[in-house]
């Protein structure tokens, strides 16, 4: 009798624990250094996480990086900052191995880009030949639907830094 009132009483710890973890979301310090880990190793960007992030459970799993800037090493004048990025991942993916990301939702971007005044001609590349081959596309972590809301575009003259042209309210799906 006394073994039964402890296993209902560590159920319901574990219940409460678990109730608790849904509303609130878990605490995600540790994922930021994977996800900066990944993001640098298999594109070759920097990334910094400079806000919270947190790991909801309900309805679907998701991941959410508040701050985010991301730069390019070989441009030092291309650079993304994001407010919020969240990714939303179904759960049936996770279970069956193959991470797939519903929906990745980007919340206020500010993309600096250099504006150039002398036009080059880049080199095309050679479009490669027709095959029979028709499977769909290789993506080692496919994405449903990106979502953009309150993006902002800056351009800038890279000779003396000044900001010449803004692009405002930008909103895509």
């Amino acid at each position: 009798m006394r073994a039964l009132k402890i296993a209902g009483a560590a159920a319901a710890g574990l219940i409460a624990v678990v109730i608790v973890l849904l509303v609130t979301g878990i605490p995600s310090s540790f994922i930021t250094s994977l996800v900066q880990d990944r993001i640098e190793r298999d594109t070759g960007y920097r990334i910094a996480i400079n806000g919270k992030s947190g790991i909801g459970v309900w309805p679907s799993l998701s991941l959410a990086l508040h701050n985010v800037t991301l730069d390019n090493p070989n441009s030092a004048d291309v650079h993304l900052s994001v407010g919020e990025v969240r990714a939303n991942f179904p759960f049936a993916s996770l279970l069956s191995g193959s991470a797939k990301v519903s929906e990745l939702t980007l919340d206020h971007p500010t993309l600096r880009l250099p504006m150039l005044r002398e036009r080059t001609r880049a080199n095309a590349p050679s479009r490669p030949a027709d095959s029979d081959n028709t499977s769909a596309p290789n993506t080692a972590f496919p994405i449903d639907r990106v979502t953009i809301s309150n993006g902002t575009i800056v351009f800038f003259d890279p000779d003396n830094r000044s900001e010449e042209n803004r692009v405002d309210d930008l909103d895509a799906k």
